[in-house]
């Protein structure tokens, strides 16, 4: 389980997420989640309709130096 907060591009609410397993793949300049991001108000996001927070791009930065 890895929790991230995100920011809702629809209803711009703040939440936070179970998003599972993360991987950063190479040929990537994104990270890849096991789940989309799960608003409370919205539901199942797809990418370009949420955006990490300032607290959630600290968590992201943890879980790629400490996995």
């Amino acid at each position: 389980m890895t929790e991230l907060t995100f920011k809702c591009s629809n209803c711009k609410k703040i939440f936070t997420s179970d998003v599972g397993k993360i991987s950063f793949p190479i040929e990537k300049e994104e990270p890849d989640f096991e789940r989309e991001a799960m608003c409370p108000s919205c539901g199942e996001l797809k990418r370009g309709e949420y955006t990490l927070t300032e607290e959630g791009q600290s968590q992201l930065t943890k879980v790629f130096f400490y996995s």
